[in-house]
């Protein structure tokens, strides 16, 4: 562990003596850090990050206070992320959590749809297009791709957002975004072997889902045909958005019945990469 290339075994004398020959050497010559060794601090240590945080109850009771206060720890971290030129689109930031059960069981209810318990139900939140002739065609292929691994799919929500925040680059590409409910055709099936399935139908979607948004010279983008998560443990909200942002785009996690025990948030600093709404919290699983 190191900050601004301290290690975090030195003496206090030494963070010290470094931090005033750090301070020196940036007042005098603009903040930029030396390209020589200074006290402790190091050159080829100095690099851009994301920012990563993570809360859990531990009792394992699901509590709201578990969203909110990680998305609040989320927005405290934005010195961890970063924007463009435009201060309103943001290189990234997400929040993932243990399904939502009661949430996402009356969100089904609300559209006619019956969840199995919890475990034998899965959640697929993707990317789709805004054209609704293509993204009916993506949904059909998903579907379709499930079946032959003797999955269905139960219904689809789609999950309200807000882009009323974001800058113009952001919302170029902004996607529709879908909940997918996932179940067995026939019996059940153990939790290694239902993760296993949805891996395995995740990448077996994307080259086709490829041909669909290239057909007929159309021109496809990532952000078209992805998926933010797929399981029966966990769910993942995330965008080209700011760490603020993630709070105010998705109505979902401000909803009180919205409770979980498990949250991870990200906040993505993009170095040498584009930002976009694909990359934007990377962490499926945890």
């Amino acid at each position: 562990l190191s900050i601004l290339g301290f290690s975090i075994a030195a003496t206090s004398k030494e963070v010290l003596r470094c931090l005033v020959d750090l301070h020196f050497t940036m007042t005098s010559k603009g903040y930029y850090p030396p390209t020589q060794p200074t006290g402790l601090y190091q050159p080829e240590q100095e690099r851009d990050a994301c920012g990563v945080g993570w809360i859990a109850q531990l009792d394992g009771g699901q509590q709201h206070s578990v969203v909110s206060d990680a998305l609040e720890m989320l927005v405290r971290m934005d010195h961890r992320g970063a924007c463009g030129c435009d201060p309103n689109t943001g290189d990234g930031a997400g929040l993932l959590v243990r399904l939502p059960d009661q949430f996402l069981r009356t969100q089904a209810q609300q559209l006619g749809i019956a969840l199995p318990p919890l475990g034998d139900y899965a959640v697929g939140c993707l990317f789709l297009p805004q054209d609704e002739a293509v993204r009916d065609q993506l949904q059909s292929l998903f579907s379709e791709t499930l079946a032959k691994h003797g999955l269905c799919t139960l219904g689809w929500r789609r999950v309200p957002t807000d882009n009323s925040t974001l800058g113009t680059t952001a919302i170029v590409d902004e996607p529709a975004i879908m909940h997918a409910f996932i179940a067995p055709v026939a019996g059940k099936l153990t939790e290694k072997v239902f993760e296993r399935k949805l891996y395995v139908i995740r990448q077996q979607c994307y080259a086709p889902a490829n041909v669909i948004l290239n057909q007929n010279g159309r021109q496809g983008r990532p952000s078209e045909f992805h998926f933010a998560s797929l399981s029966a443990h966990t769910v993942v909200y995330k965008g080209q958005l700011t760490a603020a942002q993630v709070r105010e785009y998705y109505p979902d996690v401000r909803n009180p019945s919205f409770a979980t025990d498990l949250a991870m948030v990200h906040s993505r600093f993009s170095t040498n990469t584009f930002p976009s709404w694909a990359r934007a919290q990377p962490l499926r699983s945890m």
